[in-house]
């Protein structure tokens, strides 16, 4: 026990002598030998660049000093590579450009730093990449080097702690049940608060496979079922004792000051082995914690004007199947295949939703028709997808479209120029950022409108640059942006990392706004395609500590990739439409038959069976009570800046406008929906408490509604509520986790008006 608090001595004490006043390290020496020649080609990789232990963010510079020989004109430029998560395109930030180098062994040097707002946590890889910038004569490169540079560190401060509680176990606590109270920790004199961080010693280890957790449980006053908060959860035990630390807060539904007693309780998660603990230390301080900042999503300017109006905002599903994969499904519920499609219309209709994405039905005009007209019974609009030779081939260029696209939409699509409830028709869908990809998709736009000149256009995008691109005539009826952010992503060493609740609320926002800014300027609406399904894999290498993914075999590692917190279709919802979205179709309804030797499977809105999953009445119960809004969704416009503020970070906050209203109105968001590893962290941690099962990620500590102040600007105008017409209190709005609440700040006889428009 003297060496356990020797450690916590010694780690204290170095942070308070701890100082760093800047270093420099070395990325990259190479000599070339022979000399690297480069002759007219414009862009060259010329080497990659080992990634630092010490990841580099906003703050860190990296140097170049390269010997460089210009010969027959050439000039050359230099730039910095960063392979980025979830960006099909590299960024680039710049060393030099358009420099000579006549003289034998010159060195040209040149800083730079990474794009902005490029985050540490998803930057996977750099480059030197060199470029003939005149595209004339040679460059010899005979030497590079390339140096990070870190910037001062502030000397740190001891810890303000308190130690409560120092236990060692003769002989170890065995714990082969599940869970086992192990201690009741003394209450001192000083209060706990909000501020209230807990760190956990303890020596630990396992017998026969077996997970350990441990939690803290908190006795508060008046509550029967107390909470508790975790540690850590699920993780696997080494055979000889090591000390293991983890962190965790009070639970933030319940005041520290109704607090009247802590427990510690350790767990034998997987009920297997045993679980020995040899000696404890517990100790609190006063530290607030990190709480993510609320994004402001990018806008150029507020733009009021139409181009196209939509005349409803689409609120769907995704179905994938082609007839042959759709009548297997209905035989295995016993059901022709018109009675499934019935069914599935009901069911749509029954969950509030106004459309479907029908994705593989185009080439099979009898099915795809019969769909739509059965479709119209239950007042469904239909958004279809150009399938098989009808589908726009970027990679395989002119020759395909003029042999095979073309011909095929000559023949299928003048068919479907009568079919009313037919939303959207779309014939390629995330099209790369390049120049020959963007002009296919116009031509194949044109071939579509030639055809079909009654039927509207979809264009679904995922690459921002892609949506940049496409500002050419003919333009698009509604253009689309997908992304499923309840996921992992990779991180050092390729290991996977829970991507949190937090770090999807930031992202969507950001990346939809991205998108509706280029939508709005062009007078279209957007229609948001988020995740409707969680996707386990069975076995994945290099899972890592930080991915919830449990072992279950040395090495081999079982999951959800993606997964589905309770109240995450509610927070894709709403955070869509105060980013701008005026649509939302969710990717997908009906779950994928099984294939053979499968190594995951995906588990959609429904079952194979047509069982209805939690997620899906979630979504349904979101669109039953967000169903009068939906006109007044499509009909006005987002502003560039939200005049108003809340006091909460994880409460976003949109305003927008219409030409013919002089009100304002405010939708703020809820975006805490849960907890985990001690608060909301963006991503995961060593030893995370999030957990995947046989059904999810499990593990978090699901939050209860929030109660925060809106900052308003000045003006006499009362603030209302949309949706009940009462007036509402700025300092005291209440939202439940996920939720929205559109308020309107004008006056009475302008929120009546609005009133009357609902649906």
């Amino acid at each position: 026990m003297k060496y356990l608090r020797g450690i916590y001595v010694l780690f204290i004490l170095s942070a308070m002598l701890f100082c760093c006043y800047g270093k420099e390290v070395a990325l990259l020496e190479k000599t070339f030998t022979p000399p690297r020649i480069i002759g007219e080609q414009y862009h060259t990789l010329l080497s990659t660049i080992d990634m630092p232990k010490e990841r580099p963010d906003a703050t860190t510079r990296f140097h170049l000093e390269a010997e460089i020989i210009t010969e027959g004109g050439a000039s050359v430029g230099m730039k910095l590579r960063q392979t980025v998560f979830n960006r099909k395109d590299p960024l680039y930030s710049t060393f030099f450009w358009k420099k000579t180098a006549t003289a034998n062994g010159e060195i040209l040097r040149g800083s730079t730093t990474l794009v902005k707002d490029v985050s540490p946590q998803d930057l996977l890889g750099l480059a030197l990449c060199l470029y003939n910038v005149s595209r004339q004569g040679t460059i010899q490169v005979n030497k590079v080097t390339v140096r990070m540079e870190t910037p001062d560190v502030p000397i740190a401060t001891p810890p303000s702690e308190e130690l409560l509680l120092e236990k060692v176990f003769t002989p170890p606590v065995e714990i082969s049940t599940y869970y086992h109270r192990l201690l009741s920790v003394p209450m001192p004199e000083r209060e706990f608060s909000a501020d209230s961080l807990f760190t956990l010693q303890v020596s630990v280890s396992g017998e026969d496979g077996a997970r350990g957790g441990m939690k803290l449980r908190q006795m508060v006053e008046g509550e029967k079922n107390t909470p508790y908060t975790t540690f850590f959860w699920n993780r696997a035990l080494p055979e000889n004792a090591e000390v293991v630390t983890a962190t965790c807060r009070l639970d933030s539904s319940y005041s520290p000051e109704k607090l009247k007693g802590l427990q510690l309780f350790a767990y034998n998660c997987n009920k297997q082995g045993k679980m020995k603990i040899e000696s404890i230390v517990l100790s609190e301080e006063k530290k607030k914690a990190e709480t993510p900042q609320a994004p402001v999503a990018p806008v150029r300017k507020t733009f009021t004007h139409w181009r196209k109006k939509p005349d409803f905002f689409p609120a769907g599903v995704y179905l994938y199947g082609r007839e042959e994969e759709l009548k297997k499904i209905a035989a295995l519920q016993n059901l022709s295949l018109e009675q499934y499609f019935r069914k599935i219309f009901q069911d749509i209709h029954a969950h509030s939703c106004n459309s479907i994405y029908l994705a593989n039905l185009t080439m099979s005009p009898e099915i795809f028709q019969q769909a739509c007209h059965l479709a119209n019974e239950y007042g469904i609009k239909v958004f279809a997808q150009g399938t098989a030779d009808l589908y726009i081939r970027a990679t395989r260029g002119e020759d395909y479209f003029a042999e095979v696209t073309e011909p095929a939409s000559r023949k299928f699509l003048p068919a479907y120029n009568e079919l009313t409830n037919l939303a959207g028709y779309l014939n390629i869908e995330e099209v790369p950022a390049r120049q020959e990809a963007m002009e296919l998709l116009r031509k194949g736009r044109a071939l579509a409108k030639e055809l079909m000149p009654k039927i509207p256009i979809f264009m679904l995008h995922n690459n921002i640059k892609s949506m940049e691109m496409d500002n050419q005539e003919p333009q698009p009826d509604w253009y689309g942006f997908d992304r499923y952010r309840f996921r992992m992503v990779t991180g050092n060493a390729g290991e996977l990392v829970i991507s949190t609740p937090s770090d999807m609320a930031r992202l969507i926002y950001r990346e939809i706004n991205e998108f509706y800014q280029f939508a709005t300027e062009r007078g279209l609406p957007l229609i948001f395609v988020g995740q409707g399904y969680k996707h386990e894999e069975f076995a994945r290498e290099n899972a890592g500590p930080r991915s919830g993914y449990r072992e279950i075999s040395p090495g081999v590692w079982r999951g959800y990739n993606r997964y589905m917190p309770r109240n995450g279709m509610n927070l894709q919802f709403y955070l869509s439409v105060a980013a701008g979205a005026r649509g939302l179709l969710l990717y997908f309804y009906q779950s994928f038959l099984p294939r053979e030797n499968a190594v995951s499977r995906s588990d959609g809105l429904v079952s194979l069976a047509g069982e209805e999953s939690w997620y899906w009445k979630e979504i349904g119960d979101c669109l039953r009570e967000a169903t009068p809004l939906l006109p007044l969704f499509s009909s006005w416009f987002r502003e560039a800046t939200c005049p108003a503020k809340t006091d909460d970070a994880t409460v976003y906050i949109a305003s927008f406008v219409r030409p013919d209203l002089q009100g304002r109105f405010f939708l703020p968001v809820n975006t805490h929906i849960a907890n985990w590893d001690g608060n909301n962290p963006i991503r995961a941690q060593v030893g995370t408490q999030l957990h995947s099962d046989e059904e999810n990620l499990q593990g978090f500590e699901w939050c209860g509604n929030k109660t925060f102040k809106l900052q308003m600007p000045e003006n006499d105008n009362p603030l209302w509520e949309v949706i009940s017409g009462k007036k509402v209190n700025p300092d005291a709005i209440e939202l439940p986790p996920g939720k929205g609440m559109v308020l309107f700040q004008g006056s009475e006889e302008e929120c009546n008006r609005i009133r009357r428009e609902l649906n």
